[in-house]
């Protein structure tokens, strides 16, 4: 399916017979266009059930990791950050893909106990955490899946994006939006998606069986398809203290 004549030049492709569905944009990388692109997507995943709220924005060039892995990380439990479809194209540059996950499929970087629980229970968490921290007032540790060098623990960058996948990142990854300027980064994408056509022949582009464009360019798609799963669960993290101590 490709949407083209929408404002910006913007063509939008879904494909049909990807192992995830697949979403192919080419518009100008400037912001303006680019944000209203991803709201054009968001829309469309939305109608095929897929609720974009935990997506991460990478360059084209890692999108063989992707296919081969399940995300851009390695290993795959490795720390990730993540939010709505218009703050991850931010990330990646002009020719970028977005990963789309399943928020249930996906855990926070961080988790925040009482510094007097049960001392095997800390030490599990120990185990599980690659740092922990005490609060500056000893009553609070702070384990986070970020390591003790890196700055961005323990903030508010951690607390609005910190994720990674606990298990199997193919059970997490439920789509790929690709955003690029030219035919040639289009065709490079295409190149590298040929390994990744669905065997079965599977199509999910009959979830959307009508879509066109009005008159300002919104897309108008009927589809009887429920919301994903994944869509956004409420998340009240404890405001962090500024002084923290190492222990």
């Amino acid at each position: 399916m490709r949407l083209t004549g929408l404002e910006n030049e913007m063509d939008i492709e879904l494909l049909g017979t990807t192992r995830r569905p697949v979403v192919i944009t080419k518009c100008p990388a400037l912001w303006d266009a680019r944000k209203g692109a991803a709201k054009k997507v968001s829309d469309l995943l939305l109608k095929m059930g897929i609720v974009a709220v935990t997506c991460r924005g990478v360059p084209l060039d890692r999108l063989p990791v992707i296919i081969s892995n399940g995300c851009d990380v390695l290993p795959t439990d490795s720390p990730i950050f993540a939010d709505f479809m218009d703050k991850a194209i931010e990330y990646g540059g002009a020719a970028q893909v977005v990963q789309i996950f399943d928020i249930d499929q996906l855990k926070r970087t961080f988790t925040e106990v009482s510094a007097h629980i049960d001392s095997n229970k800390i030490q599990k968490l120990k185990e599980t955490y690659k740092s922990w921290e005490k609060s500056g007032d000893r009553e609070k540790i702070w384990f986070s899946m970020l390591q003790f060098e890196d700055q961005r623990r323990t903030t508010s960058h951690e607390v609005a994006y910190g994720w990674f996948i606990p298990g199997n990142p193919w059970d997490a990854l439920i789509a790929l939006a690709i955003f690029v300027e030219t035919d040639q980064q289009r065709d490079y994408a295409l190149g590298l998606l040929g390994s990744w056509i669905d065997p079965s022949g599977a199509s999910h582009a009959e979830a959307i069986p009508s879509c066109q464009a009005d008159e300002t360019g919104a897309l108008l798609i009927e589809s009887s398809v429920e919301p994903f799963k994944g869509a956004l669960s409420a998340v009240e993290p404890t405001r962090i203290g500024t002084r923290w101590r190492r222990f």
